[in-house]
C-alpha cells in the first residue's frame, strides 16, 4: 500500500483494517494506523480543507491500536490529539473519539476517567442522533457501570443492548455485549449464568472467526470456572490461551490469565508455578502501566506466602493490594456511580 495514491479510500481501508486487529493483532493494527495517518499526512498536504474529519479518524484508529498492545501513554496521548482534531460541531466524531478515551482509559484501569468519557460520549450520540451511536455510547457506558462497581445497573444495560443488536442481526455488537454480562454476572457471584454467557459469545467468536476475541473471552471463562471450583477445566482452558495471547500480543488479556491461572495453581497446590504467574503478571503490570490486574495479582501472590509462612513478604503483597486498589477507585467513585445511575434512568426513560 506504500506505493499507492494518498486518498481518503485508501485511509478507510486501512482504518478499517487496522481497527479488524484490535484484539487479534494489536501490533500489526498499530502499523496500519500509522500508515494511515502517513497517506493522510501525504493527502493533507494538497487536500487538507476537504477532509477534516480523516485525521481524527486516524488518531482514533491510532491511539486504541496502541491501548491494545499495552502502550498505554502512547495511546491517550493519540486519543488526545484525535479529540483536538474532530471538526467543530461533528457530533458523530466527537462522541466516537470520547468512547475510545473511555475504551483507553478502563484498558489501563483509570476508572474513573472511564466513567467520564463514557458519559460525555453518551450525550454526544444522544444529540447527534443516531441509534448505533446511542448503542455503541451505551456499551462503554454499561461497561463504565460495571467498573465502577454497579455490576447489576451495567447487566441491565446489556441486556437492553443484546435486544437492540439481535434485532440489527449484528453478531459482532452481540458477541461483545454476551462478554460483558458474563463478567458482570462473574462479578455479581452468579457464576453459571456467567460461564453460559461466555459460552454464547465463544460461538459467536468462532463463527466470525475473530481468534483475538475468541482468546479474550477464554480467557474470561476461565476465571469463572475458576471460581465454580472446576480448577481442572479453569487450568486447561487458562494454560492453552496464555500462548494464543503472547502470540497476538494482547498484554490486558494475557496478564488477566495468567493471574487466574496463579489463582488455580495455588488452588491445586501447586505454589512454585503459581507464584511464577503470579510475578511475570506483576511485571506485564509494570511494564504496560496498566493496573487493572495488579491488585487481584498481589493479593493471590499475599495468600501464597502467608501459606508458606513468609510472614512479612505476605504482608508486603497486602499493602501493595490495598495500595493498588486505591490507584483504581478514589473518593469520588461513588460519587461517580450514583450520577451515572441517574443517567441509565433517564436513558431507560427516553
Amino acid at each position: 500500500m506504500n506505493d499507492a495514491p494518498a486518498t481518503p479510500e485508501l485511509i478507510e481501508r486501512l482504518i478499517a483494517t487496522a481497527a479488524d486487529q484490535y484484539l487479534a493483532a494489536p501490533n500489526e493494527a498499530v502499523a496500519l494506523a500509522e500508515q494511515a495517518l502517513a497517506v493522510w499526512t501525504a493527502l493533507a498536504a494538497t487536500d487538507r480543507a476537504s477532509h477534516p474529519a480523516l485525521q481524527a479518524r486516524c488518531l482514533r484508529t491510532h491511539g486504541l491500536a496502541l491501548h491494545h498492545a499495552g502502550r498505554h501513554g502512547n495511546g491517550l496521548a493519540a486519543l488526545t490529539a484525535a479529540l483536538a482534531a474532530v471538526p467543530a460541531g461533528d457530533l458523530e466524531q466527537q462522541s466516537s473519539v470520547l468512547r475510545a478515551l473511555s475504551i483507553g482509559s478502563e484498558l489501563i484501569g483509570d476508572i474513573d476517567d472511564a466513567v467520564d468519557w463514557a458519559t460525555q460520549a453518551l450525550a454526544a450520540a444522544r444529540a447527534q442522533g443516531g441509534p448505533r451511536l446511542i448503542a455503541d455510547a451505551l456499551l462503554s457506558l454499561g461497561i463504565s457501570y460495571s467498573r465502577a462497581g454497579d455490576a447489576a445497573a451495567g447487566l441491565v444495560q446489556f441486556e437492553q443492548l443484546l435486544t437492540i443488536y439481535e434485532a440489527e442481526a449484528n453478531p459482532l455488537g452481540c458477541m461483545s455485549v454476551l462478554n460483558n454480562m458474563g463478567i458482570n454476572c462473574k462479578n455479581q457471584g452468579l457464576h453459571a449464568e456467567s460461564v453460559r454467557h461466555f459460552e454464547r459469545a465463544l460461538v459467536l467468536a468462532d463463527a466470525l472467526d475473530d481468534p483475538g476475541s475468541t482468546a479474550v473471552v477464554r480467557t474470561n471463562l476461565g476465571e469463572a470456572l475458576l471460581l465454580m471450583g472446576r480448577l481442572n477445566e479453569a487450568r486447561e482452558t487458562l494454560s492453552a490461551v496464555i500462548p494464543a495471547l503472547v502470540a497476538i500480543g494482547n498484554l490486558d488479556a494475557q496478564t488477566s490469565a495468567r493471574v487466574n491461572l496463579g489463582r488455580v495453581l495455588l488452588a491445586t497446590g501447586d505454589a512454585p508455578a503459581a507464584q511464577a504467574e503470579l510475578e511475570r503478571a506483576l511485571q506485564l503490570c509494570e511494564a504496560t502501566g496498566g493496573r487493572n490486574h495488579a491488585a487481584r495479582a498481589h493479593r493471590a501472590l499475599a495468600e501464597l506466602h502467608k501459606q508458606a509462612a513468609r510472614f512479612d513478604v505476605a504482608l508486603h503483597h497486602q499493602e501493595a493490594f490495598h495500595a493498588a486498589e486505591r490507584a483504581q477507585f478514589n473518593a469520588d467513585s461513588d460519587r461517580r456511580v450514583a450520577t451515572l445511575r441517574v443517567q441509565r434512568e433517564v436513558a431507560d426513560a427516553l
